[in-house]
């Protein structure tokens, strides 16, 4: 999900924040989308992966430019992601992925007979166990999850629930003085989201299909500046 990052005229968004740059544009210029609704932010702080586990999504379009209208107004590009219940699984599964920075698990429930599944997925951050063993003062954490549901009715109609959320910290408050941030800057951002999203697929033939689609979230930014021998 991050190879967008590597394309030429994409730059990301500086101090490791979940942005990215397209053609030298405003990161805010460019818009993420999931199944077709906006979220905030698509990318973890940290230089982090994706706020969805890659198994749960079933492709990603990127747009330079020249994106369908249905997409909302941006003068740069667009990151659209399609979601669905992972591939070729017909029995319960668990994945469990650790590394040096983060430990993240999915789970797979299906039932009837293949033809619902449930999906849950979690991820978390460690960074602030690691980051103070080279830069004191200096906090980065984030988290997301993931539970999606989805049902096959026949093979022409199915419908299926997608809950999800992101939360994401930058705190340097505790780096003032220390050289690592300047006096008076902002030294404390914070993204979080999340959304329920509702999907109704009716398969009218091999290329055509109708699609009723809503969704219902919220978006939460916060700010904070500190300086030297005052609280936030």
């Amino acid at each position: 999900l991050r190879v967008v990052a590597t394309l030429p005229g994409v730059a990301r968004s500086p101090f490791g924040l979940g942005f990215f740059l397209v053609r030298g544009a405003n990161f805010q210029n460019t818009g993420f989308f999931v199944d077709g609704f906006a979220v905030p932010i698509l990318y973890h702080f940290g230089a982090g992966p994706a706020v969805l586990s890659s198994r749960l999504v079933n492709r990603l379009r990127f747009y330079p430019g020249g994106y369908p209208a249905s997409l909302g107004r941006y003068s740069a590009g667009v990151v659209a992601l399609e979601t669905g219940s992972p591939a070729g699984i017909d029995r319960f599964h668990v994945e469990l992925e650790v590394d040096l920075l983060r430990a993240s698990i999915l789970a797979v429930i299906p039932f009837d007979n293949g033809r619902g599944s449930v999906s849950i997925a979690f991820r978390r951050s460690y960074y602030e166990l690691l980051v103070p063993l080279f830069i004191q003062g200096l906090e980065v954490a984030y988290t997301d999850y993931q539970v999606r549901g989805e049902y096959r009715f026949d093979e022409h109609l199915s419908m299926s629930l997608f809950a999800f959320g992101s939360d994401d910290t930058l705190d340097q408050s505790g780096a003032l003085m220390g050289g690592a941030t300047s006096d008076g800057t902002n030294t404390r951002i914070n993204y979080n989201f999340q959304r329920l999203i509702g999907r109704i697929d009716w398969r009218l033939g091999p290329d055509s299909f109708i699609r009723i689609a809503g969704a219902i979230g919220r978006n939460g930014t916060s700010f904070g500046s500190r300086t030297a021998g005052q609280q936030q």
